[in-house]
C-alpha cells in the first residue's frame, strides 16, 4: 500500500502537469474567460449617473424610506490657505416625517489618490454653516461644510452618504474635470 507521502507527490505531479500542459508549456497560453465577479466589480451599482455635475440634484433614500434631495452647490478652496476645502451643501426632505442630518458626519471628499477627507468637527467658517439640525419637509436647509487636506493631491468629488440601511444611499458630485 502506497505511503501518503508518495499520494501526495503523485498528486502534485499531476497537478504540475494540468497547469503546465500535456505538451510541457510549449503551446501559447489559453486565454481565460474572466471571472464573473470580476466583471460585476467594474459595474457601478449605482448606475451610469452615479457621479453628478456639481448643482444637481440627487435623491437619496433613507433607511427608514425618507427621501432627501441633496445637492453640492460650490466646492472651493479657502482664500488665504490651501489646505482648507469649504463645500456647500442643500438638503431637502421630501415627505411628511423629519430627518436627523448631520452633514460633518454625512458628507465626505474624495482626493485624487482615493483618500476620504472628512469633515472638521466645527462648524465652518463660512456664513452660514451648515449644522446638525432636524430637517423638516418644506423647509430646506443649505449652508457651508469645511474639509482639511492632509496634502496636496487634488479633490475629485463630494460623496454624501446618508444613513445606514439598504440600496444605495450615496451621492457623488464630480469636482473639476473627472480624473
Amino acid at each position: 500500500m502506497p505511503s501518503l507521502r508518495s499520494l501526495g507527490l503523485a498528486w502534485g505531479a499531476l497537478a504540475a502537469v494540468v497547469a503546465i500542459g500535456a505538451d510541457g508549456g510549449s503551446s501559447l497560453p489559453r486565454s481565460r474567460l474572466p471571472a464573473r465577479a470580476a466583471l460585476t466589480a467594474q459595474v457601478d451599482p449605482e448606475g451610469s449617473q452615479a457621479i453628478a455635475p456639481l448643482g444637481r440634484a440627487l435623491p437619496l433614500r433613507t433607511a427608514n424610506g425618507r427621501v432627501v434631495e441633496v445637492t453640492a452647490l460650490a466646492v472651493r478652496l479657502r482664500r488665504g490657505s490651501e489646505r482648507l476645502v469649504d463645500v456647500r451643501l442643500r438638503y431637502e426632505l421630501r415627505g411628511a416625517a423629519a430627518y436627523r442630518m448631520n452633514p460633518a458626519r454625512e458628507a465626505q471628499l474624495v482626493d485624487g489618490s482615493g483618500q476620504l477627507l472628512t469633515a472638521t468637527g466645527g462648524a465652518s467658517g463660512l456664513r452660514p454653516a451648515l449644522t446638525p439640525a432636524l430637517l423638516q419637509p418644506g423647509h430646506p436647509r443649505a449652508g457651508w461644510v469645511t474639509f482639511v487636506r492632509p496634502t496636496a493631491a487634488r479633490v475629485v468629488r463630494v460623496q454624501l452618504t446618508l444613513d445606514a440601511g439598504t440600496g444605495p444611499l450615496t451621492g457623488q458630485w464630480h469636482v473639476g474635470p473627472p480624473s
